[in-house]
C-alpha cells in the first residue's frame, strides 16, 4: 500500500491511497471466506461452495464489494498511521480513482478532518509562584469552632417559644388547594430555624410559635422546585412544635481533645494547625498549577475546528443532563429555570469548551515535544490504585480496561498529569524568572 498526503487546510487533509495487486487478491480471498459462510447453494454444504460457483451464481460483485470494504478499512488506517494523523471525524468525500479488479490494484481518495497544529509559546520561560496561606490564630480558632460544632449536642430549653437559631422538633402536614400532597408530611422532624433547609418562609413562619401549639404556616414553593406539581404553588402547612432545643458547644479542653482522639489539648491544637498548613500548601500547589496551565495555554496558538467545539459542547451537555436527572429534573426544566434556550446555553458554554479543547491540545503537544510517556510500571500502579478504589482484582480490572478500550485513556491521563507536573516544576525554578504570575 502506498499513500500520498495533500493538506487542504490547517485541519483537513486528503489522502490518495493505492493498494497493490497482491493486497487485492488477499482481500478477495478474505471476502470469499466470509461470504461462503453466509450463502447457501444447493448441492454444497454451507461454507464449502467453491468460489467460482459463488461468482457464477451471485456475480463477482458480491466478493468485490466485500473485498473493497476490507481494503479501504485496512489501507485507510495504515495511511493514517503512516502520516501520523489524528482524525477527529469519519472520512468524507470518498472517490474511487481506479476500481478494484482482479490481477491489478485499486486507488481511491478520501478527505478527513484532523487535529490542528499547535504553535507552542515559550512555556519553559513561564514562572509562577503561589505562597501558601498564612495560618493565623484567627484561622485556627475557626477550625476549633468547627470541631466544637461537630461535637455539639442538642438540649431541651426551658423556653416555650421558638426563636431563630433554635432546633424545633415538629410534626407537620402540607396542603395545596386544600388537599394534602405526597411528601408534604413528617413527624418528629428536627429543624434548625434559620438554616434554610425548608422552602422560603417556612422556618420564618415558626418563629414565635409556642410549644405544643398547632399553627398554620403559609408559604409558596419556588418556581424552579424539583417537583413540577408543586412549583410556584401556594401552600399551607399545619405545624405542631413538639420540642424546642438549643445547641450546646463543648468546652475546648483536654476532655474534648480526648473525645476527638488525641492525648491532650496541645496535641489537638498542633494537629489542627498542621492539617491547616498542609491544606494551605495543597491549595497553593493546585493554584500554581492552574496559573501555569493558563499562561502556557494563553501563549500558544491553535485554530480549533468547529466540529471539535460542537463535540465538546455535546459532551458537556450530556454530563449536565445526567447530573440534573439524578436530581429529578429534566434538561428542559433546567433551561426553563435559567430562563434560557438550549441554543443560548450552548453559545454561553462555547468559551469554556474552546478553552478546554485548547488546554488539552497544548498539553498533548508539550508531552510529545518533551517525550513524556508512560511506563508499564506506572500504568500498572495506576490500575492497582483504581482496583483498590473499586474493590476489584487488579488483573481482572486490567483485562476489563483492555477489553473496553479504556487502558489507552488511562495512559493518556497519566501522561497529562506528568506534563502538568513537568510544567509546574519548571515554573517553580527561581533562576532568571522571565514571566511572573
Amino acid at each position: 500500500m502506498q499513500s500520498q498526503l495533500e493538506k487542504l487546510s490547517e485541519c483537513r487533509v486528503r489522502l490518495e491511497v493505492e493498494v497493490s495487486s497482491p493486497e487485492v487478491e488477499k482481500a478477495l480471498d478474505a471476502a470469499y471466506k466470509k461470504v461462503v459462510q453466509q450463502v447457501t447453494v444447493p448441492g454444497f454444504r454451507k461454507g464449502k461452495t467453491p468460489r467460482a460457483i459463488i461468482e457464477s451464481r451471485y456475480g463477482k460483485e458480491i466478493l468485490h464489494e466485500e473485498a473493497m470494504e476490507i481494503l479501504v478499512s485496512e489501507s485507510y488506517q495504515n495511511a493514517i498511521e503512516q502520516h501520523k494523523l489524528e482524525p477527529i471525524d469519519h472520512p468524507e468525500d470518498f472517490e474511487l480513482i481506479e476500481p478494484l479488479q482482479e490481477g491489478s490494484g485499486m486507488k481511491y481518495r478520501v478527505a478527513v478532518d484532523v487535529l490542528p497544529e499547535v504553535k507552542l509559546g515559550d512555556y519553559k520561560a513561564v514562572r509562577v509562584t503561589v505562597e501558601p496561606e498564612n495560618i493565623t490564630e484567627e484561622r485556627l480558632n475557626q477550625e476549633i469552632e468547627r470541631l466544637r460544632e461537630n461535637f455539639s449536642t442538642l438540649e431541651n430549653t426551658d423556653r416555650t417559644t421558638v426563636q431563630n437559631g433554635d432546633f424545633a422538633v415538629i410534626d407537620f402536614e402540607g396542603y395545596v388547594d386544600g388537599q394534602a400532597f405526597q411528601g408534604g408530611a413528617g413527624e418528629g422532624y428536627t429543624l434548625e430555624i434559620g438554616s434554610g433547609t425548608f422552602i422560603p418562609g417556612f422556618e420564618e413562619g415558626l418563629i414565635g410559635a409556642n410549644l405544643n401549639e398547632t399553627i398554620d404556616v403559609k408559604t409558596t414553593f419556588p418556581e424552579d422546585y424539583r417537583a413540577d406539581f408543586l412549583a410556584g404553588k401556594e401552600a399551607i402547612f399545619k405545624v405542631t412544635v413538639k420540642e424546642i432545643k438549643t445547641k450546646k458547644l463543648p468546652d475546648f479542653n483536654d476532655e474534648l481533645a480526648k473525645e476527638a482522639g488525641f492525648e491532650s489539648l496541645d496535641e489537638l491544637k498542633q494537629t489542627l494547625e498542621q492539617r491547616l498548613q498542609e491544606d494551605a500548601k495543597r491549595r497553593a500547589e493546585a493554584e500554581q498549577r492552574d496559573k501555569v496551565i493558563q499562561q502556557v495555554v494563553e501563549e500558544s496558538e491553535v485554530n480549533i475546528p468547529e466540529k471539535l467545539i460542537e463535540r465538546e459542547l455535546d459532551h458537556s451537555i450530556e454530563n449536565i443532563k445526567e447530573r440534573i436527572a439524578a436530581r429529578g429534573m429534566s434538561f428542559e426544566q433546567y433551561l426553563e429555570a435559567l430562563k434560557t434556550t438550549e441554543e443560548s446555553y450552548r453559545e454561553n458554554m462555547k468559551p469554556t469548551a474552546v478553552n478546554n479543547i485548547k488546554t488539552e491540545l497544548v498539553l498533548k503537544a508539550i508531552s510529545e515535544k518533551e517525550g513524556i510517556t508512560v511506563e508499564a510500571e506506572e500504568l500498572s500502579s495506576e490500575v492497582g490504585k483504581l482496583a483498590v478504589a473499586v474493590r476489584q482484582d487488579p488483573a481482572k480490572l486490567l483485562k476489563r480496561l483492555q477489553k473496553e478500550g479504556r487502558l489507552a485513556s488511562l495512559a493518556d491521563d497519566i501522561i497529562r498529569q506528568k506534563t502538568i507536573d513537568f510544567l509546574a516544576k519548571l515554573a517553580s525554578e527561581s533562576t532568571d524568572p522571565v514571566k511572573e504570575g
